[in-house]
C-alpha cells in the first residue's frame, strides 16, 4: 500500500467514483484495504490497525450512523482474542467511538476471520474447539447475527482442494436486519485467491407503482366509456390516482357480474337443450337459446381478450 497508486485501485473499481482506507503492510499477508462510493457513503472517521480498517460514515438511503469493519484475523490465537477484545471494546457504549445520544447506530463487520463457527466448517483441517468458543463468545457477547451464505458450503480451499474452511463472514448487528431485512451473502466463484469473492447485497427491489394497464376489451363493455367520462370530470384535480381506482373497482365489479350471468346463462341453455332431446320445447324457447349462445360467446370473447 506504500507503493498504492490510484490508477490501481480505479482498476479495481471500475471509475474514479471512490473513496478507500487501507493498513499498513504485514509481510507476505499484504494489507486491508476498504473501498466506497462516496455518493452512497459518506465517511465521517476512520480507524485502522493491523488487523482492522474500520469505517465511521453514514448511508445515503438510511438513518443513523454506521460502522464498517473490514477484518483480516491472525492466525495465532492469543492474538485473535486481543483482535475480538478490541472489537468488543470498540463496540462499547462507554468507547471513545460511540456516538452518545438516540442516533441509531449500526455494525458491518466482514472479511477474512481466520477462524469457524463449528466443526461442520472445515474439512480436511484441525478443528480448535476453544478457538471456534472464543469467536463464537465474541459474536454472542457484541449482539452480531451471522448472516448465512448462498452459493457455497465453504469460503476458503487449498491449491490440492484437500483443505476447505468457512472463514470468509459477513456479521451485522442487529438494527442491521431492521434496515435491510432482506439482506444476503452469496458467493461467487473463484478465479486468482484461495478465497472466494463475497456479495453481500439486499435482494429486494422497488420498483415504483404497479404499472396500470388498459385492455382493449374494457371498451367493448356497456357504459365504460360513460363511465370513465363521469370519473375524469369528477376527479379532475387527482386523476392518477383517483381515476385508476376508480376504473379498477368498476372492471371489478362487471367482471364478477359477468361471471355470475355467464353461469346463469349455460343453466338456461343447458335446460332447453334438455327439452330439445325430449321434443318439448317452444318458438320462443329456441330463440332464447340463440340469443343466450350469443351472449356467452360474447362473455367469454371478453374474457380470453383481457387475457392477451
Amino acid at each position: 500500500m506504500a507503493r498504492l497508486k490510484t490508477f490501481r485501485i480505479k482498476a479495481m473499481w471500475g471509475n474514479f467514483s471512490y473513496d478507500f482506507s487501507c493498513s499498513l503492510l504485514r509481510g507476505r499477508s499484504g494489507d486491508i484495504l476498504s473501498v466506497w462510493d462516496p455518493t452512497m457513503f459518506v465517511k465521517e472517521r476512520i480507524w485502522c490497525g493491523d488487523h482492522y480498517v474500520i469505517v465511521k460514515g453514514k448511508w445515503v438511503q438510511a438513518e443513523g450512523l454506521f460502522f464498517v469493519v473490514n477484518i483480516y484475523g491472525p492466525q495465532d490465537m492469543a492474538e485473535k482474542l486481543r483482535l475480538w477484545n478490541f472489537l468488543l471494546e470498540f463496540k462499547s457504549p462507554k468507547a471513545p467511538a460511540a456516538t452518545r445520544g438516540p442516533v441509531r447506530t449500526s455494525y458491518i463487520i466482514f472479511g477474512d476471520f481466520n477462524e469457524v463457527r463449528e466443526e461442520a466448517d472445515r474439512f480436511g483441517s484441525f478443528f480448535n474447539a476453544a478457538a471456534a468458543s472464543h469467536f463464537n463468545n465474541f459474536n454472542n457477547e457484541a449482539d452480531l447475527l451471522d448472516v448465512p451464505l448462498g452459493g457455497r458450503r465453504f469460503t476458503w480451499m487449498n491449491k490440492t482442494g484437500t483443505k476447505m474452511s468457512l472463514i470468509d463472514r459477513v456479521l451485522i448487528s442487529q438494527n442491521v436486519a431492521e434496515v435491510f431485512p432482506d439482506a444476503k451473502v452469496e458467493a461467487f466463484n473463484r478465479v486468482w485467491s484461495d478465497h472466494v469473492p463475497l456479495f453481500f447485497h439486499v435482494e429486494s427491489r422497488d420498483f415504483g407503482p404497479t404499472p396500470f394497464k388498459i385492455f382493449y376489451s374494457w371498451f367493448q363493455r356497456d357504459g365504460f366509456k360513460q363511465f370513465v367520462q363521469s370519473a375524469w370530470k369528477e376527479d379532475d384535480m387527482n386523476v392518477s390516482l383517483l381515476l385508476k381506482k376508480k376504473i379498477k373497482q368498476w372492471i371489478a365489479n362487471n367482471k364478477n357480474m359477468e361471471k355470475s350471468h355467464l353461469v346463469r346463462l349455460k343453466e338456461r341453455v343447458h335446460e332447453i337443450e334438455i327439452k330439445i332431446k325430449n321434443s318439448c320445447t317452444s318458438p320462443e324457447e329456441l330463440d332464447e337459446r340463440t340469443r343466450s349462445l350469443s351472449e356467452m360467446e360474447d362473455l367469454v370473447r371478453f374474457e380470453d381478450m383481457d387475457l392477451q
